[in-house]
């Protein structure tokens, strides 16, 4: 303890105390005079710059300051370029030693040649004064900051040690006076509001008139300030907090107490005597609301039976005095009564004692608006133009209308959707809009905020009295952006449909349309959009003659040279709103023209949207008419069989059946009026059935419009069905039953079984059909006639069985479906015919999971029957069950035993059938590695096993690898699923199993065989190429095998060598890189010799 550092105690104290000027302690033997001036003089003598820079940092933190240092930094010329040396370095340039420099000062090319390393050190000198500088100035705020905050605390002192007679308006004017930290930090947090919420244009504003302040570091306001929530946080918070009342009471006496008390009886007083004037008021105003309302029927009465005068630009404003007062006079009731909550609320906080009833009577009286807002004139959610009821009650349900709209104009809300809809109805209105809008258009004028300015063009556009300016304001709206988006086009959409709403007919055909016109060949897809899009939703607000003409016509030239297919959806929506208004007969034929055109339109989208929208119009004007299932159904058939017989094979596009199915509910409806008589028989009482359809506009209750009325009508028609034939009063379904069915079952004899999505469609069409019409009428009416067909065994191998499989018996019991599928499998089996058909029926059912335990009953019987042709059919058939769809454990347990006992059949056909099945499990991911293993194992010693005497002759070494059809069968099998196979079935199985099918094709004497084989080899080693192999199988198996085959190819003479060659090589290149290696299949073959091993060793004992 005696020998102390004296640089940790003594130097410090000195220095922390009375400088170094007053040298170390008493105990020293001896007493250093040095004062820091003098410290200071020797090192800028020196030319010690650093260290001097030190020094002063470090006496400054301490709280000194030496003149002679401080005045040496402040002065750049100290710091200017100075003359260099011969050696080209300055006299006074700044040398460091190593011992001194930092990471952050250190040159690296300080003796470089190109003379750059003495301006890169005085860089430096100077950011490490910059960094000290602003430690400086963090110091200094910290300390003015802390003298701030003492301010505060002594005023609050002062104030608490004031004597009585301190007036209690003094201390309010203290502390309502604002400091200097306070004013930073409200600015702060005024900036940071302003930029949460968009108002930047503001916050820069705000920003330019605080130049001193840093709005980008709270720092800038104070060091040691925690900074406090944002203004929502603490405006939210203002009334849950109360002022101290005892921090500005006089501790003497009870004044204050006194005063306030008194103070809040009077309030109490007279918040009581106003309330009950608001009441008095309130009743004013109901009886008042009650006469207006009365007048208000009056007049409605009285103009029912008037024709309602036509509107135009001159008498546009020309409304019944009567009913502008009586719209003014409501108007004005809900503003009186709302003021009644801002006059109550200006009660202070410090009443705390007010009567709750007194409390609740501005809600009470706040009621009243709710009652008084709805008056003619005023265009309310409910009554907006996307719930606008057409003219077309004989044709058309509201319900239906209304579903067909929302469609067509997908987007009902936006932010600006109420300002656009109560647009302006007279001058008063319009100075409140303008009042409302300016503020935000003035400062923000630009393409992202032009959307504000359209309530604005359209108000002024329907109140202004000259022609030419209306038209101007139009031209303005749509041009006012260039490329509109979906919600810029909304917004414009609902102002000129709500414009057309209020201006009347002849205003908006002669100066809305005109707009149209222009816009419909404009370069800007967007802008021909609008138009397409607005075409239809005015059509309600146009006289009929106009939109049969000039706007039919505008849409069809759209229709004839758009050719963007999102513009064209939307000429197909107008189209489908604009043919609910016309009834001509020319046009109905022209409709339907139209509508054909759009179904074999190229691209689906719009095909799509025309069975969406366009085909539930016009099937909704073709029941009107009472022609639906000789006009519309009929072309939609047409159709159809026209599709199928210029298709090429008898392919069709799986959506081609989509009409059909989509006006299948509008057949129901027609059966059902024409059938269904309510008053004329008693109804049962039992529960109708519940019909389930995909798209909700094709439901048969929204098309009728009542879902009462619906389902009594459902209930007659299916006591008509089981109670009296069918006479010649049903038309339409006499046409159903006589025409539909038999064509649609035609369609199913000619289309192509190996189009599974087309026959989903079909599929799905004949579920609908069962579903609409009942099971009762499908079994007497439809089963018989797809029984009629199936009787004949060709009809098996067509696309009408996996359609009665999927459609017709999955609706009765699970057994006459079982018993169907079995008798079908043997039938087809004995008949020879291809296993297409079954194949499709079975992939049909699989898709639902409660009919694979039927499957598997069917197949397991035809498993166990006494024909081999049955029994190889159901070893194919099981490959549909081999997906991902079914379970694992219903894959290990039932399928993969069904399969092996399959494949070791006596029968070498059925033997050879399993082999695709038991492959098929190789590529669904699903299955472990053990049923993987189970399979190889399997396989290998199936196609080892040897063949019946039948086929020794056709086999090369009498194995069932040896047979032509088995080796093309592998190949194909190593061409579709190599990349996709598990690897393990890849490499253990596919590809030595390859290479002994090349090695014997050499000795192949048949040259078509030896020829097929070789070039199916190649198409599957071209296919193998791009997957991982191991180095191993490269050498041992895959380039063997290419030689073999190139041996092939050169005996055939084929063109095809080129790209032999180029596979050799490419192998031969990966095993000299040594780039593919896989460890796994070399552990497989050490642990496996039987295996992979033995099969290789068989290859090389052949060589």
């Amino acid at each position: 303890m005696a020998h102390l550092n004296p640089f940790l105690h003594q130097v410090d104290e000195s220095l922390d105390s009375s400088g170094l000027e007053e040298g170390l302690t008493s105990d020293a033997p001896y007493k250093l005079n040095i004062s820091l001036e003098s410290i200071a003089e020797e090192l800028l003598k020196k030319q010690f710059i650093l260290t001097a820079l030190e020094f002063h940092t470090e006496i400054q933190e301490r709280g000194r300051e030496v003149n002679r240092l401080s005045n040496y930094f402040s002065n750049p010329s100290n710091f200017e370029q100075q003359i260099t040396s011969k050696d080209g370095y300055s006299a006074n340039a700044l040398y460091r030693t190593g011992s001194c420099s930092t990471f952050d000062s250190l040159d690296i090319t300080r003796y470089s040649d190109d003379g750059a390393g003495q301006v890169d050190e005085k860089v430096a000198v100077l950011e490490f004064e910059l960094r000290k500088a602003r430690d400086t100035i963090k110091s200094l705020r910290e300390n003015l900051t802390r003298s701030a905050e003492q301010g505060t605390s002594c005023l609050h002192e002062n104030a608490n040690s004031n004597n009585a007679s301190c007036e209690l308006d003094d201390i309010t004017v203290a502390a309502t006076e604002i400091k200097p930290l306070e004013v930073r930090a409200i600015n702060h947090l005024i900036n940071e509001y302003l930029l949460q919420r968009g108002y930047k244009l503001s916050s820069i504003t705000f920003a330019d008139e605080n130049e001193a302040q840093d709005f980008e570091d709270w720092d800038d306001v104070g060091i040691n300030t925690p900074k406090p929530p944002g203004l929502l946080k603490l405006y939210r918070d203002y009334h849950k907090h109360t002022v101290p009342q005892h921090a500005m009471r006089d501790a003497s006496t009870n004044t204050v107490d006194a005063l306030m008390v008194v103070e809040n009886e009077h309030l109490i007083k007279e918040l009581e005597n106003e309330v009950a004037c608001l009441k008095e008021e309130k009743n004013e105003f109901e009886l008042a609301l009650k006469s207006l309302r009365e007048n208000e029927e009056q007049l409605k009465n009285s103009m029912v039976n008037k024709e309602a005068p036509k509107t135009s630009q001159s008498d546009f404003s020309k409304v019944p005095d009567d009913i502008s007062k009586v719209s003014d006079d409501v108007r004005k009731v809900p503003d009186d009564v709302r003021k009644v909550p801002d006059d109550v609320s200006k009660v202070p906080d410090d009443v705390s004692k007010v009567p709750d009833d007194v409390r609740k009577v501005p809600d009470d009286v706040s009621k009243v608006p709710d009652d008084v807002s709805k008056v003619p004139g005023d265009v309310s959610d409910e009554e907006s133009v996307f719930s606008c009821k057409p003219d077309l009650s004989s044709r058309m349900s509201s319900l239906l209308w209304n579903s067909l709209l929302r469609k067509c104009q997908p987007i009902a809300e936006f932010p600006s959707a109420q300002q656009v809809t109560s647009g302006s109805s007279n001058s008063e209105e319009l100075v409140n809009d303008l009042s409302r809008l300016l503020p935000q258009i003035v400062p923000t004028v630009l393409i992202a905020k032009r959307g504000q300015l359209i309530p604005l063009l359209l108000s002024c556009a329907a109140l202004h009295r000259n022609l030419n300016t209306r038209i101007e304001l139009l031209h303005i709206l749509f041009n006012l952006i260039k490329k509109p988006d979906t919600l810029q086009r909304a917004t414009i959409l609902r102002g000129c449909v709500n414009f057309a709403k209020h201006v009347g007919v002849d205003r908006s055909e002669e100066e809305l349309l005109p707009q149209f016109w222009e816009q419909i060949g404009h370069k800007y897809s967007e802008r021909r959009q609008l138009v397409a899009e607005a075409c239809g939703l005015v059509a309600p607000y146009l006289r009929p003659e106009i939109r049969s003409s000039l706007l039919l016509s505008i849409i069809h030239q759209m229709e004839q040279e758009e050719k963007r297919e999102d513009i064209r959806c939307s000429i197909v929506r107008s189209h489908s709103l604009v043919y609910s208004f016309i009834d001509e007969d020319d046009k109905y034929r022209q409709g339907l023209e139209i509508l054909e055109k759009f179904l074999k339109d190229r691209n689906k989208m719009v095909r799509d949207e025309a069975c969406r929208t366009l085909l539930p119009s016009m099937a909704a004007w073709s029941m009107s008419r009472r022609s639906l299932h000789l006009d519309l159904a009929d072309r939609l058939l047409w159709m159809l069989e026209t599709f199928l017989s210029s298709s090429e094979n008898g392919k069709l596009d799986h959506d081609r059946n989509a009409p059909i199915l989509h006006l299948m509910p509008y057949l129901f409806v027609s059966v059902l009026h024409e059938t269904c008589d309510i008053g004329s028989k008693q109804l049962s009482h039992e529960e109708c059935r519940h019909i389930k359809v995909d798209d909700v506009i094709d439901h048969p209750s929204l098309i009728i419009g009542d879902e009462d009325k619906f389902t009594s009508f459902v209930k007659m028609f299916d006591e008509v069905i089981s109670s009296s034939p069918i006479d010649a009063s049903h038309e339409v379904l006499l046409w159903a039953t006589h025409q539909l069915v038999p064509r649609l079952l035609k369609v199913g004899q000619d289309l192509d079984v190996s189009w599974q999505e087309t026959i989903g469609g079909l599929v799905d069409l004949f579920a609908l059909f069962q579903e609409l019409f009942g099971r009762n009428f499908f079994l007497s009416k439809v089963t018989p006639q797809f029984m009629a067909l199936l009787q004949d065994p060709n009809n098996l191998a067509t696309a009408i069985f996996p359609v009665f499989t999927a459609a017709v018996l999955p609706a009765g019991e699970e057994s006459s479906l079982s018993d169907f599928l079995l008798n079908s499998i043997v039938d087809i089996s004995k008949s020879n015919l291809p296993l297409t058909s079954l194949f499709s029926s079975f992939i049909l059912l699989r898709s639902n999971e409660k009919w694979h335990d039927v499957i598997l009953q069917v197949l397991w019987s035809a498993l166990v029957h006494d024909s081999a042709l049955v029994r190889a059919s159901a070893a194919s058939l099981f490959a549909v069950l081999t997906t991902t769809d079914v379970s694992v454990n219903v894959i290990s347990t039932r399928i993969v035993p069904a399969l092996i006992t399959l494949s070791t059949d006596h029968v070498t056909n059925v033997r050879i059938s399993s082999i695709k099945s038991l492959s098929s499990l190789a590529v669904n991911s699903d299955v472990t590695s053990e049923i993987v293993e189970r399979v190889i194992a399997q396989l290998t010693e199936l196609v080892s096993s040897s063949v019946e005497t039948f086929y020794e002759e056709h086999s090369q070494d009498g194995t069932l690898l040896g047979l032509h059809s088995v080796q093309t069968m592998l190949i194909a099998m190593a061409t579709d699923m190599g990349a996709t196979a598990h690897p393990k079935f890849r490499d253990e199985y596919l590809l030595p199993h390859l290479a002994i099918i090349a090695l014997n094709n050499n000795r192949m004497s048949d040259v078509t065989k030896r020829s097929i084989i070789a070039h199916d080899l190649l198409e599957a080693y071209s296919g193998l190429s791009c997957c991982f192999v191991s180095g191993f199988l490269l050498h041992g198996s895959v380039l063997p095998a290419l030689k073999c085959l190139l041996l092939d190819l050169e005996y055939l003479q084929s063109n095809q060598l080129t790209n032999a060659t180029s596979l050799i090589n490419e192998v031969e290149r990966k095993i000299d890189q040594g780039s593919v290696t896989s460890q796994g299949s070399m552990d497989s073959v050490k642990r496996d010799p039987s295996g992979k091993s033995r099969l290789l060793h068989r290859l090389f004992d052949h060589n």
